[in-house]
């Protein structure tokens, strides 16, 4: 039988504070940026540390850049790192590899004490989304009330094409923070999927982000995608650096 999954650890609302510019610039595709944040912030705490590691390393996996992600995880590595060393190795993988990867995620997720370990249940719902395993992947995240869990269930849902579901999901994550940025990327998200009068509400949603923080590859091409859908094809580039439509 699988030993107990250590639940992810909680943290105080000032390590909270601290951590929101590594999170918030990894959730708005800014990778470098977010691992330059988890390079200069110094934490006493284990849990804290823990956080960091977990958004560093996936921002390298983002990156593509696996071989760091595998060589630098080593085995007393919190759990929810050695999820991000699973995923890297599921998406740099021979077929058996990945098939090693997802019956390991699929283990430590079966365990009773794993609904408590959003970080490792997330990593498992990623690689079992690659999959398209859609059913497993809902089955382990959808009670989770982890804002970033509930933001990829948002995900999960527009990948099966059933936008309906993914507003139910982003209702629920609107009632719980609607300022948060994992809360308006959402929005932008579903609001793009259910197109026509919604393409305007997206653009505006993903431009605030922009304005408010910084603008990333991810948000510019969000951006285009909706001024394509509203009939703007003509670009023409400002001298602040950012986009004009016509």
């Amino acid at each position: 039988p699988a030993s107990a999954v250590p639940n992810a650890p909680s943290l105080d609302m000032a390590t909270e504070e601290e951590l929101f510019g590594l999170r918030n610039a990894f959730h708005l595709g800014n990778y470098t940026q977010a691992v330059s944040e988890a390079n200069s912030v110094h934490f006493s705490s284990d849990a804290a540390r823990a956080q960091r590691d977990f958004f560093m390393y996936r921002a390298f996996v983002e990156q593509g850049q696996y071989r760091v992600v595998i060589d630098e995880v080593g085995a007393s590595a919190p759990l929810a790192c050695q999820g991000v060393k699973l995923l890297a190795t599921y998406l740099q993988g021979t077929r058996e590899q990945k098939d090693m990867v997802v019956m390991q995620l699929k283990e430590w997720a079966s365990d009773p004490s794993a609904q408590q370990n959003w970080q490792l249940l997330l990593m498992a719902g990623t690689v079992l989304l690659h999959e398209q395993d859609f059913k497993e992947a809902l089955k382990l995240l959808h009670q989770n009330p982890q804002l970033d869990v509930m933001a990829f269930v948002v995900q999960i849902f527009l990948t099966m094409h059933r936008a309906d579901l993914a507003r139910n999901q982003l209702k629920a994550m609107q009632e719980q923070d609607d300022d948060a940025t994992l809360t308006k990327l959402a929005a932008a998200w579903v609001a793009l999927a259910e197109g026509g009068e919604k393409y305007q509400d997206a653009l505006y949603e993903f431009q605030e982000l922009s304005e408010k923080y910084s603008t990333s590859v991810m948000l510019l091409n969000a951006m285009a995608i909706c001024h394509m859908h509203l009939g703007r094809f003509v670009c023409q580039q400002d001298r602040h650096s950012s986009f004009g439509w016509l």
